[in-house]
């Protein structure tokens, strides 16, 4: 296969000096490129794996309530099952980062993909409100693919087509998080009810079956999948989880970056669970929808979700990638500011413009600080880092629903918002802050041909 001159600018080549550096072997060129089938396959397993990490999340949810209740367990046991899921992810995302990082990407997906059918076939064998529970937490600790998965994507493209991959894999965690509860509702219909000896198919743990039987396909389909960064000597993999902090160093140039992107990002995934958590009862309590119209309420919010990414493409042509991320953390702010019920009920066109913004602020604010955090690990080994990352979802999915769902309860959806929209606020000026050296490090990674040569980056 011949690669032309501007493909080797654009994504480097094997031979180079930085690659070897970085130990990277054969980066891919760029994702758009259509003569690199095998690549795109590669990438598009990935993002697959990303999709079916957010699928498991999302499909019992509508569920899980109801399979509690057959063992007449109480409605806070819902909050411990969806807890426990982020739960296994924080516990083990950077445990996945250090064995990619120490070992290769493809065994975390074989682990990550056999614990991941485990958890769910346990789910849904289960015949106690404990054994669900510890199913969710095991389905969490597969999540934790998501490190290594990010890893990957960062390895495979150079930073010209990051924002591109990132958009790619936005968009399969939002098909996940729509199409979760919709392939929930297809297997709640009566013809779905069946036995296969002792195995029990029914409405509350078809989704959970599903899931499985995608791990499952998954499984053989790996084993065609090529990874980008082998390592020329495995190192002995010691799962003791105290070694990730023996061998952990704060990096001393970007470390403080790294700091205020993950804060930025579990500001933002904070934001966007709250919406998750009281979204519902919330247009239940004020509107009194059901469950058709707040289907259709998320089916809508994945379509403007995927649509705002597709602009986010061209909006990247004419400002950059900063403007654009403080930009949508406004949209969030605004979006929720207008949703505080100032002087009274809140109105249906207030909050569909409410939310609305917040959808495509956060769309557009996940996407952004993923591909400014890859461009910062840029000459870092990124499986622990990714883990980080990672991990600032997890403790944002395992600490904001409760309390969300505390003061919502207790308060009011004013006091919700408006909490949520000081605590944004305080996450844009932490960015404002910061702007100069979060643009100088994209710029330094996106154009290195402007750095003496005589004096190289060391990031």
């Amino acid at each position: 296969m011949e690669v032309n001159e501007e493909d080797e600018r654009l994504l480097g080549s094997n031979r180079s000096d930085s690659s070897r550096t970085r130990g990277l072997k054969n980066p891919l060129e760029s994702s758009l490129e259509p003569q690199l089938h095998a690549k795109n396959r590669d990438i598009f397993f990935v993002l697959w794996i990303n999709f079916l990490s957010t699928l498991g999340f999302t499909i019992v949810l509508p569920t899980i309530w109801p399979f509690i209740d057959e063992y007449d367990g109480s409605k806070s046991l819902v909050g411990w099952a969806v807890a426990l899921h982020s739960v296994g992810n924080l516990a083990f995302s950077l445990v996945f980062g250090y064995w990619a990082d120490k070992r290769n990407i493809h065994e975390c997906f074989a682990a990550g993909l056999i614990i991941f059918i485990f958890g769910n076939i346990f789910f849904a064998c289960s015949n106690s409100v404990g054994m669900i529970l510890v199913g969710r937490f095991f389905v969490g600790i597969s999540a934790g693919m998501y490190g290594p998965a990010t890893t990957y994507l960062s390895y495979a493209t150079k930073p010209e087509a990051r924002l591109t991959i990132f958009s790619y894999n936005e968009s399969a965690m939002i098909l996940g998080l729509v199409l979760g509860p919709a392939f929930a509702g297809i297997g709640t219909a009566e013809d779905f009810h069946f036995h296969i000896g002792e195995l029990t198919f029914s409405e509350n743990r078809n989704p959970a079956w599903l899931c499985a039987l995608l791990g499952i396909i998954t499984l053989p389909w790996l084993s065609l999948w090529t990874e980008v960064k082998p390592r020329e000597h495995l190192e002995g993999l010691n799962l003791r989880f105290i070694n990730i902090f023996r061998e952990f160093q704060w990096p001393e140039r970007g470390g403080s970056l790294i700091g205020v992107l993950l804060a930025l990002n579990a500001i933002a995934c904070v934001a966007y669970t709250v919406f998750e958590t009281v979204g519902t009862p919330y247009t239940d309590d004020d509107f009194d929808w059901h469950t058709l119209q707040n289907s259709i309420m998320w089916a809508i919010i994945g379509m403007v979700a995927i649509s705002s990414l597709m602009i986010l493409q061209v909006l990247t042509q004419f400002f950059h990638e900063y403007s654009l991320l403080l930009a949508s953390e406004l949209c969030l702010v605004v979006g929720y500011s207008i949703m505080c019920q100032w002087g009274g009920l809140l109105s249906i066109g207030r909050f569909v413009a409410g939310t609305a913004l917040v959808c495509v602020g956060y769309t557009i604010c996940d996407t952004l600080i993923k591909t400014i955090y890859s461009k910062v690990l840029q000459d870092h080994e990124m499986g622990v880092w990714m883990g980080f990352l990672n991990a600032s979802y997890s403790v944002a999915r395992t600490f904001g629903p409760p309390i969300a769902s505390y003061t919502y309860d207790y308060s009011g959806g004013f006091e919700v918002y408006l909490i949520t929209t000081l605590v944004l606020v305080a996450g844009f000026l932490l960015n404002v802050y910061y702007r100069r050296e979060i643009e100088r490090k994209v710029e330094e990674v996106d154009h290195p041909e402007r750095s003496s040569p005589l004096t190289p980056t060391n990031n």
